[in-house]
């Protein structure tokens, strides 16, 4: 199979990549597990090839692959490079590349070595956000850009799709694949199947577990990580007070204690498997102990948790639509007030956005529950809701948009 049968092109982050070519800061590229960030890399080292970059000029090493040994630590890498830079064109740019930089032991101190060297554009992936963050921030001092990678997009979906799979039948049917097994792009190189993509994310879930929640924070207690890693996956949606959760896991005869619950939930956060979504407070609501809700990075994660039941669409529907919004760069958080809950109050920049996510909106009581507490908040903001219905969608008097679903995670 050639490279480009292999691989499929993600436009927007390789124009993020060319964008920052050439530039003095370490270009970070950071997400959950095989999201793609590997792909991403090697799709852009192959453009500076065939754009006349000599491959004596671009280092690369993938650092959680067995090609490059067990014992790689900070000192073999830098000789490893040395020898390389020796070899390069000083004359022209030398690119290197470090995947899964996290690793390496010490590989901070190699990459500020790197960039100290005349000519030399730095890349590097990890999967664990307080390592990569609190290692560049200090030895760095900000001079480094970061770019977040996610697992793919719907609209990204469906060019996977037609690449790898064909013709589509219905892009409906396809968004309720997307909802169900989600976006992680290895689910297009396996075979298809429901047995094939369990076993594909699986398999991610217990790679994100073991390398990036477990081996980084030392965790004991396997047991007790992974009952709670499925617990938050299947209850994404529900705020959480901590307590309850270690109650809850009491119950199933788990004995955790509130505070190793929210030591657990940090650093399932940081190997980017979940994604915190904040309580406050809207109209003129206090929210005196805020508490958070937990969304997976991946609809398929979900599914995963909760065995794949085909009931559980609405579930997905709403983690997929949180997701999205990170995607296009909101902070999101969820809002709170005396009329009932708004999902997601998405902020970016000068803009804010209030939405609602509801399977279907049909029903009069459903309808009604949606509407009144966007109707609720007084200020000019837009406001919408995102439904799976394709009827009685466009602007309610009030000034409500009601959109479809699957043209909405289209245009992302």
């Amino acid at each position: 199979m050639t490279f480009d049968n292999l691989y499929i092109e993600r436009p927007r982050y390789q124009k993020l990549l060319e964008s920052y070519k050439g530039t003095p800061s370490v270009k970070v590229l950071q997400g959950v597990r095989r999201c793609g960030k590997s792909t991403l890399l090697d799709i852009y080292r192959k453009s500076l090839l065939d754009g006349g970059v000599e491959d004596r000029n671009v280092f690369c090493r993938k650092l959680d692959s067995l090609a490059v040994g067990l014992d790689v630590t900070a000192e073999t890498l830098l000789d490893d490079f040395t020898r390389f830079y020796a070899l390069a064109d000083s004359n022209l740019p030398v690119y290197v590349f470090l995947d899964e930089i996290q690793e390496v032991d010490g590989w901070e101190k190699v990459v500020r070595k790197l960039r100290a060297q005349p000519g030399v554009d730095v890349y590097v992936t990890g999967s664990n956000a307080d390592v990569l963050s609190r290692e560049l921030a200090t030895l760095l001092a900000g001079r480094c850009t970061t770019l977040d990678v996610h697992p793919l997009s719907f609209a990204e979906y469906l060019e996977f799709w037609k690449a790898r799979r064909g013709a589509l039948d219905s892009v409906d049917e396809a968004f309720a694949y997307y909802l169900r097994y989600g976006g992680m792009p290895g689910l297009f190189y396996v075979p298809e199947g429901e047995e094939f993509w369990r076993r594909e994310l699986r398999g991610i879930y217990e790679s994100v577990l073991l390398k990036d929640v477990a081996l980084r924070c030392a965790v004991r207690d396997m047991v007790a990580l992974d009952r709670l890693a499925r617990y938050v996956l299947m209850m994404g949606g529900n705020l959480f007070s901590t307590r309850k959760v270690a109650s809850a896991l009491a119950a199933s005869g788990l004995k955790v204690s509130p505070s190793t619950v929210d030591g657990y939930l940090d650093a399932l956060a940081k190997a980017y498997l979940v994604y915190p979504c904040m309580q406050e407070g809207l109209a003129g609501k206090k929210v005196l102990a805020p508490q958070r809700k937990f969304y997976a990075v991946d609809s398929g994660l979900t599914g995963l948790a909760r065995d794949f039941r085909a009931r559980d669409t609405g579930y997905a529907l709403e983690g997929a639509v949180h997701m999205e919004l990170v995607r296009r760069g909101y902070s999101v958080a969820v809002g709170t007030l005396l009329a009932g809950e708004v999902d997601f109050v998405a902020r970016r920049h000068d803009e804010t956005v209030y939405v609602q996510v509801s399977q279907t909106i049909l029903a009069e009581e459903t309808y009604a529950r949606e509407v009144e507490p966007l109707e609720a908040i007084r200020d000019s903001f837009p406001k919408v809701i995102i439904t799976l219905d394709r009827v009685g969608l466009g602007t309610t008097k009030t000034g409500i948009k009601i959109v479809n679903a699957v043209d909405w995670m289209r245009a992302g």
